[in-house]
């Protein structure tokens, strides 16, 4: 009978060694319930304990008429064996509980390290996104003004054609590869992180299929320059529609990435885009290139109004393609916290001046403004602090005036 009742409490304490054990999934909060269904297996087996021993009793008194007192000797023994063996289960069943946490301690130290790995990748990834459709900005811009001086002479608008269209290459690399850019499985534990991501990319997907059909519709020798137009002016639209989409949702992944703490979206994107304005003066220097039609857009595109409701009555649409231009631009701004960006620090690292690079900026820009005097405002205070919202339509311009002798328009046949 001792036999019996210490092979019991050997398997009971097994029992409660095994669920000693920590939660592989790395799930270690104790509740009520989450104790209730781990003690009903334990329950069961106890009840079914209870009924062997009851059993074994009956067994155990018939044996011991059978075989007399010699019976008790062997139980002995039996019951030492069991103890040790109990006893061995117990140092076993501890050290797996030691080697089971020290390895779920390493996987979630590996799991942190990639995390924060992928999220710098994914900043890089945004960072350059941003600077890609910045870069798409300033040629659609460029491309557009070039179709609309090719449109014909008709006295009536709703006849007018346009005479040729940019070359394939130019839209084709407005595209984002959205599955390179975008890793949604990394965020099945953050639902709002992940529904932003999805809506991000269908909006790179859709921008990517309207690409295509501007392509085709200019191409085609049968399009009104108005159904152009309305092409041209969703593309012209979408580049800081993007960013703003981008700027919303880098702000919540970054806080992960710094435990929590704010991070200024807004200041990231107007920091990218400005040195991306001043990487396309400096290569305009380089490849002495030259310089078209300057089309002031501060002029075509009403001044911002930081009250919307305001806004929302007193601003009118303009004329296509720059409406799209107009109601991107008043989309950005409304979320962007920053009015100024600072000379030193957001346009130039200390590599950069270290590198004079800020006084070769300043000289291309005097250069520049001297060929167009429009810019003269613009000079005076770029070098100085930048006011992002009041300045940006000017830099965009100067991008525009560099960008049109790249482009490489052909003739509609």
């Amino acid at each position: 009978m001792k036999k019996l009742i210490f092979a019991l409490i050997a398997s009971t304490l097994s029992v409660f060694s095994v669920n000693a054990l920590p939660n592989p999934n790395g799930n270690d909060s104790i509740t009520t319930d989450s104790i209730t269904k781990e003690a009903e297996p334990v329950k069961a087996s106890l009840d079914a304990i209870q009924v062997q021993i009851s059993s074994a009793i009956d067994k155990m008194d018939e044996v011991k008429i059978m075989f007399g007192d010699d019976i008790d000797k062997l139980n002995v023994k039996i019951a030492i064996f069991t103890i040790f063996l109990t006893i061995a289960g117990l140092v076993i069943a501890f050290i797996s509980y030691k080697f089971t946490k020290l390895g779920y301690e390493a996987s979630k130290r590996t799991a942190d390290n990639v995390m924060r790995a992928s999220l710098n990748v994914l900043e890089g990834q945004f960072n350059d996104l941003i600077r890609h459709l910045y870069r798409n900005l300033v040629c659609t811009l460029a491309f557009s003004q070039k179709i609309l001086e090719s449109a014909s002479d008709e006295t009536e608008e709703e006849e007018k054609k346009i005479g040729q269209y940019p070359s394939e290459e130019h839209l084709l690399k407005l595209k984002i590869l959205s599955e390179d850019a975008l890793h949604l499985e990394k965020y099945n534990n953050d639902p709002e992180i992940y529904q932003k991501m999805h809506e991000l990319k269908l909006l790179f997907r859709n921008y990517d299929v309207e690409i295509d059909t501007t392509l085709m519709h200019l191409k085609n020798r049968n399009m009104k320059l108005d159904e152009v137009k309305n092409d041209l002016d969703t593309l012209v639209y979408k580049p800081l529609h993007l960013i703003e989409a981008i700027r919303s949702i880098t702000g919540k992944i970054m806080a992960q990435k710094n435990g929590g703490k704010d991070y200024d979206a807004s200041r990231n994107a107007a920091s990218i885009m400005t040195r991306e304005h001043i990487s396309k003066v400096d290569d305009w220097t380089k490849t002495r290139g030259g310089l078209g039609a300057y089309t002031d857009l501060a002029k075509i595109v009403p001044p911002f109004i930081e009250e919307k409701g305001e806004r929302e009555k007193e601003e009118k649409p303009i004329p296509k393609p720059y409406d799209g231009l107009r109601r991107s631009r008043n989309r950005l701004f409304d979320n962007a916290k920053v009015t100024t960006l600072s000379y030193e620090h957001d346009i130039f690292t200390s590599e950069d001046k270290d590198k004079d690079k800020d006084k070769d900026y300043q000289n291309q820009i005097d250069k520049i403004c001297g060929i167009i005097h429009e810019t003269g405002d613009f000079k005076n205070n770029i070098l100085k602090q930048y006011d992002f919202k009041k300045y940006f339509l000017t830099m965009l311009s100067i991008d525009v005036t560099i960008e049109l002798e790249k482009i490489h328009m052909i003739d509609i046949k």
